[in-house]
């Protein structure tokens, strides 16, 4: 069982937290913070993205997109708070486009080094909750890199009404994704059930959409998608400068932040080329297909919490009504 060869993929990979709340725990790590909120390290907040398309490719309503040409980074929470941040595509030395970042939030993370085509490996199929998955899971396109995997797959096959067009991957632009690792050979769940690393058996998690997105793209923008149809450029900004900013209200938790690229001319190539053997060794597209997918920089700025207290006229509100409650308590046992 092998997946096809050709452009190099590299599971998800979150790095360290952009935000860790005092007090919380991170199953990335199966740590739990001190009592002082942090910041990541300056690097965290500079990684690259695969391609200029992966945002794109993720709101295919049949085929979804590739987690390997999105950059996936995470916060965690430890009060409501109201957060801010923004996404800048910065210049590539290796004559790639600047990127037009796009984003989604989700609540949870998926397991570290996650990655679509999981059951490749036997120990990781056979794994009790890998194999719940996977007997559900849709089978991918033959032109995905991830179909050496459909024969462990027992979902939907391609081409049937359930899966018109084969799955790309498993990246849900604005949907929850659900996806796991191979852990380590040998391992056991030593660290909690909590735990989400990859140090002990296979893992597998889902990640909920939050309905919160952006886009570097133009108002009324749109791109043709991978059953012939049109789809239009979630939450577009309406000014194309390769940057996309948001501002808002998160709840306490742990939050996945998924980038990708969203311009269409660039997914547009990109998914030609993979359809028509891009990811095979040899073909004729794989090098148009691995330029397309050449790493885009990009800078995380201004990435702010604001811990949101909860209003001291709630508490107040609070001990009044307790204090009547035990008030007609004591009136109904007198």
């Amino acid at each position: 069982m092998a997946l096809m060869s050709g452009q190099a993929m590299a599971h998800v990979g979150y790095g360290s937290a952009l935000y860790w709340g005092a007090g919380t725990y991170d199953p990335l790590t199966g740590n739990t913070q001190g009592a002082t909120s942090t910041y990541g390290a300056a690097a965290n907040f500079t990684p690259t993205v695969s391609s200029n398309g992966g945002y794109l490719a993720g709101l295919n309503p049949d085929s979804l997109g590739n987690t390997h040409d999105i950059r996936f980074r995470y916060f965690i929470l430890e009060k409501d708070a109201n957060v801010s941040f923004t996404i800048t595509g910065t210049t590539n030395a290796n004559g790639a486009s600047t990127l037009n970042p796009g984003f989604s939030l989700y609540n949870g993370v998926v397991p570290a080094s996650s990655h679509d085509g999981v059951g490749d490996v036997a120990s990781t199929a056979a794994d009790p909750d890998t194999a719940a998955y996977l007997a559900g899971a849709p089978d991918f396109a033959s032109w995905s890199p991830f179909a050496g995997v459909n024969d462990v797959r027992g979902g939907a096959a391609a081409g049937t009404a359930a899966n018109p067009t084969g799955l790309w991957g498993v990246f849900d632009t604005n949907g929850s994704i659900t996806t796991g690792n191979n852990g380590t050979a040998g391992a056991t769940d030593t660290h909690g059930p909590n735990y989400l690393g990859n140090l002990d058996t296979a893992k597998i998690a889902t990640i909920t959409y939050t309905g919160k997105s952006g886009a570097d793209a133009a108002a009324g923008s749109s791109f043709t998608n991978s059953s012939g149809g049109t789809t239009g450029v979630l939450a577009a900004d309406g000014t194309v400068d390769n940057s996309v900013s948001w501002n808002g209200f998160l709840h306490a938790g742990v939050y996945t932040l998924a980038i990708g690229g969203a311009n269409v001319a660039d997914y547009t190539q990109l998914f030609n080329d993979i359809v028509n053997g891009g990811a095979t060794a040899g073909s004729q597209y794989a090098a148009a297909y691995t330029a397309d997918r050449l790493a885009r920089g990009l800078t995380i700025s201004n990435f702010s919490v604001t811990t949101v207290p909860v209003p001291g006229a709630v508490w107040l509100f609070g001990s009044a009504l307790m204090g009547f409650l035990g008030m007609k308590r004591r009136a109904r046992s007198a």
